[in-house]
């Protein structure tokens, strides 16, 4: 079970890194377009600034998550390099984690409901729809939470000397 939890979220992280590859670029696109429009022509695109907006805040949302898997985010490095022990790393971790994910969670329960409160209202320039803008929140917090319940269950394994591969094999024999 927890190879397959591992693999899911091994997946999620690599989709959400080429979604944000493709948006970086979108942003850099339009941004640059949006640029020689007004230096070059003087005139300035009606739906560029707002369509990079929102495609920025879906972006920054599932970098997120992809910070979360990787740990490359803001990290007590302090705390970690005084910490020797596999225990105590794991330890650590598995706060961080729980921390994360409790914050993922309330994300993800207020953002729906932010969500759901914007149904009807569009963006003024392209006329999205507002709640797919803020759909934002709840899915890159969910993906955040998918890795924040992935490291906690692996950071466990190391605390009580399990292999992910074992526990994953002694789990599916139970």
């Amino acid at each position: 079970m927890l190879n397959i939890l591992n693999r899911i979220s091994d997946a999620v992280n690599e989709a959400c890194k080429a979604v944000c590859a493709v948006m970086m670029g979108y942003l850099a696109v339009v941004c640059t377009i949006q640029v020689i429009c007004r230096r070059f022509l003087n005139s300035s695109l009606t739906w560029s600034e707002e369509t990079m907006r929102y495609v920025f805040v879906w972006m920054i949302l599932l970098a997120t998550a992809v910070t979360v898997k990787e740990g490359s985010g803001a990290a007590i490095d302090l705390l970690r390099k005084k910490l020797k022990k596999k225990k105590a790393i794991a330890l650590q971790e598995i706060i961080i984690f729980v921390l994360t994910g409790i914050t993922a969670l309330a994300l993800v329960k207020y953002g729906i409901s932010y969500a759901i409160s914007a149904a009807g209202i569009t963006s003024t320039a392209v006329g999205i729809p507002m709640s797919l803008v803020y759909a934002s929140i709840p899915a890159g917090s969910l993906l955040t939470l998918l890795h924040c319940i992935t490291g906690t269950v692996n950071g466990f394994c190391v605390l009580f000397e399990r292999k992910p591969e074992n526990a994953a094999l002694e789990e599916g024999g139970k």
